[in-house]
């Protein structure tokens, strides 16, 4: 993985309703980008299953 200021580059595949769902979050303006929405879904899940 690639590294930069202290993040991993990370590539996987989503079905495409899930895409459109993520576009229309940042096309809202509820999020800057894909990968914030991702980053602060994936911060949410492991807050969820935190032990």
């Amino acid at each position: 993985m690639a590294e930069d200021r202290g993040t991993a580059l990370v590539s996987f595949r989503l079905p495409r309703a899930l895409l459109e769902g993520l576009d229309a979050l940042v096309e809202i303006g509820l999020y800057d980008s894909r990968s914030a929405a991702i980053r602060r879904a994936l911060e949410l899940l492991l807050e969820k299953h935190k032990g």
